[in-house]
């Protein structure tokens, strides 16, 4: 009788404490946009801690994703599409996809934007059919940041759309930039003539440093073995055409340095690796360089492109 009595004081207990939690959450999640509201002192960072200690209160940030404040649409698709990607369920990353594109067309341009650098951060598995439903409407609507969304749409794999954005190049207007992404996002899908196109292009500019981190990203990007290739040539040239990475010192230095840290990423079992900054995880960047090199001879050509992140 007396186990039976504990038994209950303690669901009672556990259940007192649960409503507590899930009150507090909510008013949490509503004081942050009370305080955005008002023009009071908020920090994305603080925030984005808070639901890392509590993901599955994501939900609660969907209401205030299409709110009539272009600052609370901002804060609530960052948030929530920050949270989605830390989080480790593949559903739920799934859902936060799914509702961060079913809003784009109720939002602000500046958000839109948001929203389409930051869903390029998330695996190409956690694009559902919806999601990329969703991304064909885009497309097709030439919604604003273009050129964030045509590359989302090659990185996605969303090879039916091929055509719909040749035809876009062929007749809607369109500026320098969203031609050149347009065309990375067919290379990206497989389209040799957009590739043969684009490295012809790229093959007439000098390898320095605005080359170097303008356009070899955007070789990168493609996950196309032939634009591999030519970057992995110029790992080979000793000029010294790049600024140091290190302020102190004036004098310059070879690009391949630079070049490592585009293609330790993509390559698999590559023997350096980058940091959380995009830098070189090691000291010595000549040894470094040397290991590299000798890596690719004894590959021959037979190296694997990493193709599941942007």
């Amino acid at each position: 009788m007396n186990v039976t009595i504990v038994n209950v004081r303690y669901v009672l207990l556990v259940g007192t404490l649960l409503s507590f939690h899930v009150c507090f959450a909510q008013t949490h999640v509503e004081k942050y946009f009370e305080n955005l509201r008002k023009g009071q002192s908020v920090s994305l960072e603080s925030e984005i801690k808070s639901f890392e200690k509590e993901k599955n209160q994501w939900p609660r940030l969907i209401p205030y994703l299409t709110d009539s404040l272009t600052i609370v649409q901002y804060h609530a698709s960052f948030l929530l599409a920050r949270v989605g990607h830390e989080k480790v369920d593949s559903n739920d990353r799934r859902k936060v996809v799914e509702h961060l594109l079913q809003v784009v067309r109720k939002q602000d341009a500046s958000v839109q934007g948001l929203i389409a650098r930051e869903l390029a951060l998330y695996h190409r598995d956690d694009f559902s059919t919806a999601s990329k439903d969703s991304l064909r409407s885009i497309l097709s609507q030439r919604r604003s940041h273009y050129s964030l969304w045509v590359k989302l749409i090659g990185y996605v794999g969303l090879t039916d759309q091929s055509n719909i954005i040749r035809s876009q190049l062929q007749q809607a207007p369109m500026s320098r930039s969203e031609k050149w992404a347009a065309q990375l996002a067919l290379c990206r899908l497989g389209d040799v003539a957009s590739l043969e196109k684009v490295l012809r292009r790229v093959k007439q500019l000098p390898v320095q440093d605005d080359v170097v981190y303008d356009v070899f990203p955007d070789l990168i990007y493609t996950r196309q073995r032939e634009a591999i290739n030519y970057l992995i040539e110029a790992l080979y040239t000793d000029e010294k055409n790049c600024e140091s990475s290190d302020a102190e010192k004036s004098q310059k230095q070879t690009c391949a340095y630079r070049l490592l840290e585009l293609v330790a990423p993509v390559l698999r079992d590559f023997p350096l690796s980058v940091d959380a900054s995009g830098d070189l995880a090691i000291n010595d960047y000549e040894a470094g360089l040397m290991l590299a090199r000798e890596w690719f001879k004894k590959r021959n050509g037979r190296y694997e492109i990493i193709d599941q992140t942007y």
